[in-house]
């Protein structure tokens, strides 16, 4: 059946069958059926989601690869499944409705505790606004190296957010930073740790 549907998928990306044809091959098929159904751009929504709920990893990073649609996005953006994270972190296009898509999306990733680093980082220094970027440094996965990079660095934005986060080594940077204005050191003088303190 793979063979088949491979050789007269050559025609058309949606493979010319009805949706309940597809769904059919969702509910009877295998991993295999799933993932060639799934590499696919121009199926049903309804048959995406059926695929989505098999809980086959491959098929959900070939669906975060292809589908624009916001909502299964965002669900894919809440996986416990690093590979899954992985390729929906990776999108750089999402689709007709880009702007609104892409924000429902990040949002969804920066809530996931298991979002990569990678993704985390380019988040952060994108931040449209102070609370996205609080939200972004007390991430488990934003690196050290970031936070120094904020913290020793002389954008005032960056400089405030890493005081107000939770990292006492950045904070740390931050008050032997030249460029803190005089409000953050005094702040920082007051931080409940000691080592921020000093």
């Amino acid at each position: 059946l793979v063979t088949t549907l491979a050789a007269d998928d050559r025609m058309s990306d949606s493979l010319g069958m009805s949706k309940d044809a597809l769904l059919h091959l969702v509910e009877d098929g295998t991993t295999e059926i799933w993932r060639l159904l799934a590499s696919r751009y121009r199926i049903p929504q309804k048959v995406v989601k059926r695929l989505v709920g098999t809980g086959d990893s491959e098929s959900a990073v070939l669906i975060a690869t292809n589908t624009s649609a916001t909502e299964l996005l965002v669900q894919l953006s809440g996986s416990d499944d690093i590979k899954v994270l992985d390729a929906v972190a990776e999108r750089r296009y999402y689709g007709p409705e880009d702007t609104k898509t892409k924000a429902a999306v990040v949002a969804a990733l920066i809530r996931n505790p298991l979002t990569p680093s990678s993704f985390i980082d380019r988040a952060a220094y994108d931040a449209a606004d102070d609370q996205s970027l609080d939200l972004l440094l007390q991430h488990p996965n934003i690196s050290e190296e970031l936070l120094m990079q904020f913290a020793t660095g002389s954008d005032e934005r960056h400089l405030r957010a890493v005081t107000r986060s939770n990292h006492a080594g950045p904070k740390r940077a931050v008050a032997e930073n030249a460029a803190t204005p005089a409000d953050l050191l005094a702040s920082l003088a007051m931080d409940a740790d000691q080592a921020v303190r000093e």
